[in-house]
């Protein structure tokens, strides 16, 4: 998608957003290298502008700042609600048309499961993608990832997969055949979402591009891929987060790796803090007093300092 067709979807975002307002609109106008319409409230009068080039795509408010208008539309275009439509733009323009994206959650945090997802991304479903405010996990509030993840996994029930590896789970892969290297872990994993999602699609659509974030040699990836994924162009990349897809993948995973930390409080009674930190600790030591050190095979990836500092 080029920076005019994001231009499009983003200036039709916002006449959406202003129109349930007590404004008057005009029709959408195209100019040259933008898209723009009026906003009229009582004697002041706006123009919205949403301009695109190879520089990138800027929206632009044009009329007298002085005006009680002007001033109310800064403030609406500042808030949080106008900047999710505009974070939009933070993805890259140069994605391929269709590709898996692949992106995981829990890799830092000593509680919880490991969660590798991924997303097929096509010109068909990327405008959908863009109207659900997709964007890169770690902007998004927990209850934002728990609602775009829902409508994720109800309307593209073939597009996506996820890989649950549950603690007890990743200490038993993590020392079999003794691989004792993360990596190599995450590698396995995303080929396991890689080839799911291409059984998945194989019928209805071709994919030969799959882009996740870089985090060691490509060939852990690779080494992993059977039949179908081995005929793919794999991409590693840092902050892959910028394609739609991976960010999709990052919701998925993230809501997972959220409805666990949920799920866990209420099986023992308190909850397990996130990350790695000295809350963690003092939890890991509360959980082993209560429940015997076997249950942090059950609740920790027990690779991590912590387990030998208890």
């Amino acid at each position: 998608m080029n920076n005019k067709q994001i231009a499009q979807l983003l200036i039709k975002d916002y006449y959406e957003k202003f129109s349930g307002k007590n404004f008057y609109l005009s029709e959408i106008n195209a100019g040259a290298y933008n898209f723009n319409f009026d906003i009229q409230k009582e004697n002041d009068k706006i123009k919205l502008i949403v301009f695109y080039g190879k520089n990138g795509v800027k929206v632009r408010l044009q009329g007298s700042e002085n005006s009680n208008l002007f001033n109310e539309l800064s403030r609406d275009l500042n808030n949080k609600e106008t900047k999710a439509i505009q974070l939009e733009l933070n993805f890259s323009s140069e994605e391929p048309e269709s590709y898996i994206g692949v992106d995981e959650s829990g890799k830092g945090d000593f509680f919880g499961p490991l969660i590798i997802a991924g997303f097929f991304l096509n010109e068909e479903n990327r405008k959908d993608l863009l109207s659900l405010k997709v964007n890169d996990s770690k902007t998004l509030s927990d209850k934002r990832i728990k609602d775009i993840a829902e409508e994720l996994k109800s309307r593209f029930k073939d597009y996506y997969d996820i890989v649950v590896i549950k603690p007890s789970k990743y200490n038993e892969l993590y020392e079999k055949d003794g691989i004792k290297n993360l990596n190599k872990l995450l590698g396995w994993a995303h080929a396991r979402v890689i080839e799911n999602i291409l059984t998945k699609i194989e019928q209805k659509h071709k994919c030969e591009i799959a882009i996740c974030d870089k985090f060691g040699n490509e060939r852990f990836i690779k080494n992993a891929l059977m039949e179908k994924g081995k005929r793919i162009s794999l991409i590693q990349t840092t902050k892959a987060e910028k394609f739609i897809a991976v960010a999709a993948a990052s919701i998925l995973a993230r809501n997972e790796v959220i409805n666990w930390f949920n799920e866990t409080k209420g099986k023992l009674g308190f909850e397990l803090p996130k990350g790695s930190g000295t809350s963690v600790r003092d939890t890991a030591r509360k959980l082993v007093e209560k429940f015997g050190e076997e249950s942090l095979k059950e609740f920790a990836k027990i690779h991590f300092k912590i387990s030998n500092e208890l």
